[in-house]
């Protein structure tokens, strides 16, 4: 399975280097990428710190309105633990509210994070690319 360009694009601006390449090796490996989300997303440490913004809990309406105002779209590329690929960002800010571990990405740099639960409210962030 190839990768696509969103999710080269994802990686590109959010994990750190060191971890680049295995990323792309399991996006690319369908027994691995069935996993990825649990195995390599469940905490922020894969990911790059300049672009983690903590935010709290957010109402799925608050959330949507939120990731709407950052970038102004309504189709996102929601990578999850049961799915990954284009949805509503209606629908995937549903995902994450349910509790799912997962990065909603709107595109230019914007995103959404959320890791595992453990012992408490998820690590939420949202996710801006410095250029």
């Amino acid at each position: 399975m190839k990768i696509n360009d969103t999710e080269l694009e994802i990686i590109n601006n959010y994990v750190i280097k060191s971890k680049q390449e295995r990323i792309i090796w399991e996006f690319e490996n369908p027994e691995k990428r069935k996993h990825m989300m649990m195995t390599r997303f469940s905490g922020p440490d894969i990911l790059k710190s300049s672009c983690l913004q903590p935010v709290n809990y957010m109402s799925p309406d608050e959330m949507e309105k939120s990731l709407f105002r950052l970038n102004g779209v309504r189709e996102v590329y929601f990578m999850g633990e049961s799915f990954i690929g284009n949805l509503s960002l209606k629908e995937a800010v549903k995902r994450a509210n349910d509790g799912e571990i997962c990065i909603i990405y709107c595109g230019n740099g914007v995103g959404y994070y959320q890791g595992e639960e453990c012992g408490g409210s998820p690590p939420r962030y949202l996710l801006i690319q410095k250029s």
